[in-house]
């Protein structure tokens, strides 16, 4: 599960995690879930690609599920631009599942949530409701035209604006026996469906930020969401991290590859590991997250881990000069 982990790097309030609830994943409900977490975790590592956002909140259902009654979206995303405008997201994950009249009711549902308790539950009115569907052009048509045709039912065509439809690509870890194209296909990651939803990409240029500023904002993720979030969600964080400290040691400050060295000498105790391979959805987060420093990075074929594994072997040999090597 890799949604709810990136919550609390930037402070977010996130109540106990109930892993019994994923006890008995049919293969739905899995492709479901891992899809809503690879757009929630797009959502909190996008400031690294688009300095004028910030993150203030993350939601996952699993959470609201214990702190509301009302209708629940799959995850809910507070951002804000140049840390004034306030945008938030309200995801519904559409697998194509759902027939038009409950389609038509959820939508009738939640136009009525919006203007009765939307404000008084997640307080602020800023809202966006965004359905992603990661099945194909036709079902994003389906949704348009449902939906299109419920607000006229409703009488409600002032409200539209409120919603925004997006085209996701599956992880990689939802899709057997495939490799995800990491080229042409940009707008329907995550990462381009929420550019798209902030409407930023013709508002202004990107800024990308530095190397040593992206690995710090990884480790500080990392540290910061330790025994708060799902396990699997936070050892994504973890190895996502790692590999960039890889992917980027030349190029980080002498003080920065001091400590990676240390943190690798840790690991090597201490999870008694000689190597750390990704898995095929890790290394496709590393390399959206290498690609905004313009670092190269290729995960490979799904069949073959070589481009995905790290070895810790020798690494105290690149020890900068003027830094003692200390026992983990």
């Amino acid at each position: 599960m890799r949604g709810i982990r990136y919550l609390r790097s930037l402070g977010f309030d996130i109540p106990a995690f109930h892993p019994s609830e994923h006890t008995h994943h049919k293969s739905l409900f899995l492709t479901h879930t891992l899809a809503v977490n690879d757009f929630l975790i797009a959502a909190a590592i996008l400031p690294a690609t688009a300095a004028d956002i910030t993150v203030r909140d993350i939601k996952h259902d699993l959470t609201l599920k214990h702190t509301q009654t009302m209708i629940v979206p799959d995850g809910w995303i507070d951002f804000r631009i140049n840390d004034k405008t306030q945008v938030c997201i309200w995801l519904e994950m559409d697998m194509g599942t759902m027939d038009q009249k409950p389609f038509r009711k959820k939508i009738s549902a939640l136009v009525t949530f919006s203007k009765e308790a939307y404000t008084r539950v997640f307080g602020t009115p800023s809202l966006t409701i965004a359905f992603a569907t990661p099945t194909g052009e036709r079902r994003f048509n389906t949704m348009l035209d449902w939906t299109q045709k419920e607000l006229t039912a409703l009488h409600a065509e002032h409200v539209a604006d409120m919603f925004r439809f997006l085209r996701q690509s599956l992880p990689p870890e939802a899709k057997e026996g495939t490799h995800s194209s990491r080229h042409g296909e940009d707008e329907h990651t995550p990462f381009g469906s929420l550019i798209e939803t902030l409407r930023l990409e013709k508002q202004r240029t990107l800024k990308l930020p530095d190397v040593s500023t992206v690995y710090r904002m990884l480790v500080d993720l990392g540290s910061e969401t330790s025994g708060n979030i799902p396990p699997e969600l936070h050892e994504t964080i973890r190895n996502v991290s790692i590999g960039f400290g890889f992917l980027a040691f030349d190029q980080l400050p002498d003080g920065n590859k001091a400590a990676f060295i240390h943190r690798i000498l840790r690991e090597q105790k201490y999870r008694n590991s000689n190597h750390l391979t990704l898995t095929p959805q890790q290394a496709e987060i590393l390399h959206r997250i290498a690609g905004t420093v313009n670092i190269a990075y290729d995960p490979g074929q799904q069949e073959d881990d070589t481009q995905r594994n790290f070895p810790y072997a020798d690494i105290e040999k690149r020890m900068p000069d003027g830094f003692v090597l200390h026992e983990p």
